[in-house]
């Protein structure tokens, strides 16, 4: 179909290409390809391919394991147990348990991962990332985020962030920056220029301004070069 279909009641694509698909009824995708997908009502991707969808604010839409979409936009109510490319959450909540291969930026709402992102994450001032699957990239975080397991391999923080369990690789708190690391969290590498507090465990930990609150353990050396440094269990380096 090579122009574009739209639906207020039930459509399915079975196979072939669809150039262009704009629902507020109910649509599901079991196999093919759709170009371009606009979705306000309840949308499934079940198997096939979606190059680019955009689940607006009423928009509820599933994919499901074998279901693949390009470019996901979502202001909506969204779950991915499949894969999505490129991800961009401007509103509503994103639950992913799936894999996203590219990039994701969390411009508004909410994403709750406890799949995989493999490339980096962009978290904005109204944004909210939790996490307790895998991060492969580095989060860039401007809003809040919560680690509550798994693993991040990198997390630079200048507005909120907690650990509570799981283990980040390397965490860059800057003068802006809110860390709380709780008793089950662990952070292999640590540069602290804002207020930190640590229950938890800390490898290697550089102090370069504001305050570090240490009521866990530190296993690894302590630079302190600015700021103050308060503890009160243990620092072993």
């Amino acid at each position: 179909i090579n122009g574009t279909v739209s639906n207020s009641g039930v459509t399915t694509v079975t196979s072939g290409t669809v150039a262009g698909l704009d629902n507020s009824g109910t649509a599901t995708v079991t196999g093919g390809s759709v170009s371009d997908f606009d979705n306000s009502g309840t949308a499934t991707i079940s198997d096939g391919v979606v190059a680019d969808l955009d689940n607006g604010s009423s928009g509820q839409l599933t994919i499901e394991a074998n279901g693949e979409v390009t470019v996901l936009a979502n202001a909506g109510t969204a779950s991915n147990a499949g894969e999505i490319g490129t991800l961009t959450n401007t509103g509503g909540t994103l639950t992913n348990t799936g894999t996203v291969t590219e990039v994701s930026t969390v411009s508004g709402g909410t994403v709750d991962n406890s799949g995989t992102l493999t490339g980096n994450v962009d978290v904005a001032a109204a944004g909210t990332l939790n996490t307790n699957g895998t991060v492969g990239g580095t989060i860039d975080n401007d809003g809040t985020v919560t680690v509550g397991g798994g693993t991040v391999a990198g997390l630079n923080n200048t507005n909120t962030a907690t650990v509570n369990d799981g283990v980040v690789a390397a965490l860059t708190n800057s003068s802006t920056g809110q860390l709380v690391i709780n008793i089950n969290g662990s952070v292999t590498t640590l540069s602290n220029a804002g207020t930190a507090s640590n229950a938890g465990t800390v490898g290697a930990l550089t102090n370069s301004d504001g305050t570090f609150t240490n009521t866990g353990s530190v296993t690894g050396d302590a630079t302190i070069s600015g700021g103050s440094v308060t503890n009160s269990n243990t620092i072993a380096g």
